[in-house]
């Protein structure tokens, strides 16, 4: 098994960080990070030259990192890093316009969508999306929908992490690839949403 947690702090002009790490007793050769945060890049490659510093490390193990871990690309071979992804986090939108509007957006836009919710039926309906200066202000359509959508999809795009032309097919959300583009653009977020707590 692993030893108990240990702790190493990066503290520098250039920026600051620190991992909570352990190493396996019968290997010493794997170093694993159960928990990193760092404030810039070069407290990243720090506290990664640290790791892979013991003696024989031959496996750096990385618990819980974003999806868009820039780590891979500080390798001098990329392709040597081996990711799994996880979902750590799974959203239920209970009321549709309210955590509509509490989120920003990183871009302007109208759109109209349908929402078909089995067990809420405040969701169910038609919306009219309009965020201005990146606030959404989401009210009742009698528009005919851009797109129709089930709540659970629209959970999935709420904290910007994922792509609606990579959960579903268009046709099965029932628009055309423009609104689909369009919706996708609206939830983007320049950061992927991560959390290292597991719960």
């Amino acid at each position: 098994g692993f030893t108990k947690l240990r702790y190493a702090i990066y503290d520098g002009e250039d920026g600051r960080g620190y991992v909570i790490f352990r190493t396996k007793e019968a290997s010493p050769g794997t170093v694993r990070f159960d928990e990193m945060y760092v404030t810039s890049v070069a407290a990243r490659r720090a506290l990664l030259e640290f790791g892979l510093g013991f003696d024989l490390c031959r496996d750096l193990i990385l618990w819980g990192r974003p999806a868009d871990d820039p780590i891979r690309w500080m390798l001098t071979d990329p392709y040597s890093m081996k990711s799994e992804n996880h979902d750590y986090v799974w959203y239920r939108l209970v009321d549709l316009k309210a955590a509509l509007e509490a989120r920003r957006y990183e871009m302007d836009g109208t759109i109209v969508i349908a929402v078909i919710d089995d067990q809420l039926d405040q969701n169910s309906g038609t919306w009219r999306i309009a965020v201005d200066d990146g606030v959404a202000t989401v009210e009742p359509s009698n528009a005919a929908p851009d797109l129709t959508l089930p709540i659970a999809v629209l959970a999935a795009l709420y904290m910007g992490g994922r792509r609606l032309a990579s959960i579903v097919e268009p046709s099965v959300v029932g628009g055309d690839p423009d609104s689909v583009a369009l919706l996708d653009r609206l939830f983007r977020t320049t950061v992927v949403p991560w959390t290292s707590e597991e719960f």
